[in-house]
This record gives C-alpha cells, sequence and structure tokens, in this order.
C-alpha cells in the first residue's frame, strides 16, 4: 500500500465517523422531537418536504432517491392520519388505516423487486418476498391490527413494535440494499447516514416508525445539499478508495450469499419459534 492509498484510506474512516456521528445525534433529536407533539411530525413529514418543494430547493435529488422519498412518505403520512384519529378518538377509520400499512409495504417492495429484477439481483428478490411475507403472517396473525400511541408517545403500528425476526431481516435486506446493491458506491454518505437511522431505530422501540420517518427526512435533506452525489465535498470524502473498491466489488457475490443465508435462516426460525424467536433467546 502506497502513501497515497493509506491517506485514502484514513480519510475514509475520518470522514465516515464524522458523518455517522453528526447524523446519529441529529436523527436521535428527530425522533425524540417528534414524540413531543403532533404538530412536530407533521412538520418534519410535511410541511418541511412541501415547502422545500415548493420554493424548488431540492434540485439536488438523484432520481432514485427522489422515487424512494415519495414512496415512503405514504408511511409518514398515514402515520399522520392515524395519530389524527388517536387523539380525536374516531375510532371508525382505524382498520382502513391499518390495511393502508399493508399497501405501503406491498408497494414498497414491489418498487424494490422491480430495480431488483432489471439489476438482476435474484437473491435480493428473494429476501425482498422473504421479507414481505414475515409483513403478511405478522398482520393477519394478529387479532388486534389497530395501531397505538403508547405512554412515552412512541408509535405502535399494529399495536406493537416490530417482532424481532422481521428487524432482523430487515436489517439483512437493508444492508444488502445499500451496501452491495446501491448504484451510489463508491460514495458512503448515503449509506452512512441511513445506517444511523437503522441503529436508532433499533433502540427506539417503534421500529418502522423511526426507521420512515427519519429515512424519509435523511431523502429529502439528501434533495436539499445533494450528500450522495460523488462529488459532495469532493470525490474522495465519505468515499471507499479506488483500490479498496475493486477488492470489495470481488467480495460482493460473497457478501450477498452470506446476506441472503442471514434472510433465510431468519424466515425459517421465525416459523419455529415465532416472530419474536423466543424459544431460541429463552
Amino acid at each position: 500500500m502506497n502513501f497515497s492509498e493509506n491517506y485514502d484510506a484514513k480519510k475514509t474512516i475520518v470522514s465516515v465517523f464524522i458523518i455517522f456521528f453528526l447524523s446519529l445525534v441529529y436523527l436521535y433529536g428527530v425522533i425524540a422531537i417528534v414524540r413531543v407533539n403532533i404538530l412536530f411530525e407533521v412538520f418534519i413529514s410535511l410541511l418541511f418536504p412541501i415547502m422545500c418543494i415548493g420554493f424548488k430547493v431540492d434540485q439536488n435529488f438523484l432520481p432514485r432517491v427522489k422515487q424512494l422519498f415519495y414512496i415512503e412518505s405514504i408511511y409518514n403520512i398515514l402515520v399522520i392520519l392515524t395519530l389524527v384519529l388517536v387523539l380525536s378518538g374516531m375510532s371508525s377509520l382505524y382498520i382502513a388505516l391499518s390495511w393502508g400499512f399493508v399497501v405501503f409495504f406491498v408497494i414498497q417492495i414491489i418498487g424494490f423487486i422491480v430495480i431488483q429484477k432489471k439489476r438482476k439481483s435474484y437473491l435480493g428478490i428473494l429476501q425482498s418476498l422473504m421479507g414481505i411475507c414475515l409483513m403478511f403472517i405478522w398482520f393477519f396473525h394478529k387479532e388486534n391490527t389497530i395501531s397505538t400511541i403508547d405512554n412515552q408517545g412512541r408509535f405502535l403500528m399494529w399495536g406493537e413494535d416490530a417482532p424481532l425476526s422481521i428487524q432482523i431481516v430487515y436489517t439483512l435486506w437493508f444492508l444488502n440494499v445499500i451496501f452491495l446493491e446501491s448504484v451510489l458506491l463508491p460514495k458512503l454518505s448515503q449509506a452512512i447516514v441511513q445506517s444511523s437511522s437503522l441503529l436508532l431505530c433499533w433502540c427506539s422501540g417503534e421500529f418502522f416508525h423511526a426507521r420512515l420517518l427519519t429515512a424519509c427526512h435523511l431523502f429529502m435533506l439528501d434533495g436539499l445539499f445533494g450528500y450522495s452525489k460523488h462529488g459532495w465535498l469532493g470525490s474522495k470524502f465519505c468515499s471507499i478508495p479506488e483500490s479498496y473498491y475493486e477488492k470489495f466489488s470481488r467480495l460482493r457475490p460473497l457478501l450477498k450469499i452470506i446476506m441472503f443465508c442471514g434472510v433465510l435462516a431468519t424466515f425459517v426460525l421465525s416459523f419455529f419459534y415465532g416472530l419474536d424467536l423466543k424459544g431460541i433467546l429463552a
């Protein structure tokens, strides 16, 4: 390894740490503030994006990022509608909104499968299908699928936090999509900030709400600042050095197989030990 490669590697490590830490702190604040009052949720999920798009300050959107922003905004709108119903006591529409979340996940997965098919990522397609199957099992095996707010202000889709097996499958699916299939690589900024979102949603007690709230907000910020573009703060900032990226590319097929095996194992175990995998953890 020559001096230039060593310097680039250190620069990548430092920049990744900085971006991860700053996004972790910022997103922690975002999750905390929306628990205080529904108005903060409305501002972050609706008003802020509408203002940005209305004043045309979202010109840095990459096509795929913009598409993801609009799709995942559907979830945040459903959350806001559910919160309004819960706070107003209008229970007649609860079931319709519960089904709304099902429709959202179907739309989201179909979108990913279409992209994965174009890229011939057949293991990725199987991961997406196993993930949506577990979501169906979770929804259809619950007696009460009404979403609620707990005493800490956390939004619990279908009345509870996501089961452990679904969190694991989602995490492995996410790592495959963001680190192995993404067209944004070798630029790591989008992958790093989204990874900080994933870490926080594991600790939040409201897995999908925390994840999709922060993911969508990050996409909007990307539209404002263009941090996922190759040249953001320099082509070498938060980017895999060329020599390392070549080695990483050779490992991709193996890593994809490992991710697939992890999803498959979790998928199978959930049928024997339940979605919460309590039999294993007991």
